[in-house]
């Protein structure tokens, strides 16, 4: 996905401002990476240079207030239908920032209150409507250790949180090159990124910058939040690298959601050895999940395409994760060939599996 950030705005208060500009302007510094949507009656309406982004990627009609030096560029759109115009918007690699009225306009005294309720980004993205039922969502986080162990060796820390369906993974990667291959891998919308280090060169997402804490504080604060005592039953204490990012990802989804990220119940450790490493070239030019061209031209399905007969859309993920992913280990290979011989051969159970099957929801999804 191409970085594409809402750029910086003159915020400066003037005394030509009005109230509600003054009130505008305020809050728009505390999200100036995000095109604000401010909640006014009926409508979201976006001023400056957020205006002028929304009315070119929308097509929506650039309006304004004022004249001459004075004048405001504005645009906006009826609330009621805003959800398909901010699912463009994130699609393209914007952050949106909802800013609603928090009051009555009938109860309040002068100005109607209003504050940021949410900000919606690709990483973060809960609607079904903006997410394929078989593509997970990822926002990852990178944290760089250079005194992770005796021998100095640099380490890698990698978090990934899909929102939608509450998947929280880590790995701990030794080189820049392993680090490469699993955002190649998993191919997340958006990293968090420190803001002390560059590692923007590697991350084709869509960036956010983070300020990172040390393992001690990270590894207390994701225990207060899982409401534990250690993190030895996550299996992840012997990775302590880890602990920043994925504490950074708990961190800035309670900052844009505004309320704690009650669907992550649990991190699990993933290690590379476990599986088969492919770059994102090796990937597409395999055709693994899409075809190099469009299947409505008549050209072969992608691997994925073709194997794709689950009827969950849990199993669809699966089974795009264990294509993208595919495992190393002869023991997991047999053990999986083994559970599909066993359903190959009881052909009674396994339609009747198919059956019961086809009346599941999507259940992580909708748990989140």
């Amino acid at each position: 996905m191409q970085t594409t950030t809402s750029p910086k705005t003159s915020l400066e208060v003037t005394s030509q401002d009005t109230p509600m500009m003054r009130q505008y302007k305020l809050i728009k510094k505390d999200h100036e990476d995000a095109i604000l949507l401010f909640r006014l009656g009926d409508f979201y309406e976006m001023f400056l240079d957020d205006a002028v982004i929304a009315s070119r990627e929308l097509s929506l009609t650039l309006t304004g207030r004022g004249k001459n030096e004075n004048r405001i560029t504005m645009c906006g759109m009826p609330f009621h239908s805003a959800e398909s115009y901010i699912e463009k918007l994130v699609k393209k690699g914007y952050k949106v920032a909802i800013c609603e009225q928090t009051e009555a306009a009938d109860a309040s005294e002068g100005l109607t209150k209003r504050e940021v309720v949410r900000v919606i980004t690709p990483g973060t993205v809960l609607s079904n409507g903006s997410l394929d039922a078989s593509d997970t969502n990822y926002l990852a986080s990178i944290y760089i250790d250079d005194y992770s162990s005796k021998s100095s060796k640099t380490r890698f820390g990698l978090a990934c949180v899909d929102s939608s369906t509450g998947r929280f993974i880590v790995y701990a990667c030794d080189s820049m090159d392993e680090l490469s291959h699993c955002l190649d891998q998993l191919e997340p919308k958006e990293v968090l990124v420190p803001d002390d280090q560059t590692v923007s060169l590697m991350v084709p997402a869509l960036q956010t910058r983070y300020t990172p804490i040390s393992s001690d504080h990270a590894s207390s604060r994701l225990c207060d939040f899982f409401d534990i005592k250690t993190l030895d039953g996550f299996g992840i204490s012997s990775v302590p690298c880890t602990f920043p990012a994925a504490w950074s990802i708990v961190d800035y989804l309670k900052q844009t959601q505004k309320t704690l990220p009650k669907q992550l119940c649990s991190i699990y450790l993933l290690k590379n050895s476990q599986y088969l490493q492919m770059d994102y070239a090796t990937i597409r030019n395999l055709e693994l999940l899409n075809p190099l061209q469009d299947e409505s031209f008549g050209q072969a399905p992608s691997l994925f395409g073709l194997l794709n007969h689950t009827k969950t859309a849990m199993g669809a993920r699966l089974l795009k994760e264990r294509i993208r992913s595919p495992f190393a280990s002869l023991s997991d290979i047999q053990r999986q060939q083994d559970a599909l011989q066993t359903l190959f051969d009881d052909v009674l159970s396994r339609e009747e599996l198919r059956d019961s099957l086809k009346q599941v929801y999507d259940i992580e999804r909708i748990c989140s």
